[in-house]
Parts: C-alpha cells; structure tokens; sequence
C-alpha cells in the first residue's frame, strides 16, 4: 500500500463507518497548490480542510495549509479546527 493510501484509510473507515460519499485524490506536490489544483480540476464547489490548533507564536513563524489555501483558492476554504498540536509539533 502506498503511503498516500496509508495516510488516508482512517479518514476512509470512519467516512465508509457513516456512509458519507466521498472521491480521493493522491498527487504529489506542495499542498496548498496541489489542493487548490485538484479543486479547479473537478470543479469544486468548497474545500473543507482540517487545522491543527497552533499556539499563536507557532503561527507567526509556520503558515498553515490551511492559511495558504485560503490565499489562492478560486472556491470558499472552510477550516475545521482539530485537535491541539502535539509537543512536538509545537
């Protein structure tokens, strides 16, 4: 299984668990563009994205996926707020 594949099979059985229908896309490249890419490509009505919970001096020095999607889509981005980021991540 790729690691694509791997990433997303949590995200696939909880979405098969509830019966939401869903299409997954797995490319290769920075993700902001890539999203944003794949967005125009099936002509995407809305992004909604997940975001890690930054301490406010974390986000001054690492803009989030989310923020730079939200620079260049051409479609509304909504984020949903996740967990708290880890020590590390921090």
């Amino acid at each position: 299984m790729a690691h694509g594949e791997r990433a997303l099979a949590p995200a696939r059985e909880l979405l098969d668990r509830h019966g939401v229908a869903y299409a997954q896309h797995i490319e290769r490249g920075e993700e902001a563009t890539t999203i944003e890419r794949i967005a125009r490509r099936i002509k995407a009505d809305q992004i909604l994205i997940g975001s890690t919970r930054m301490p406010p001096l974390a986000r001054l020095f690492r803009r989030s996926v989310a923020t730079k999607l939200m620079e260049i889509a051409s479609v509304s981005v909504e984020v949903v707020a996740g967990d708290r980021a880890s020590a590390l991540e921090r």
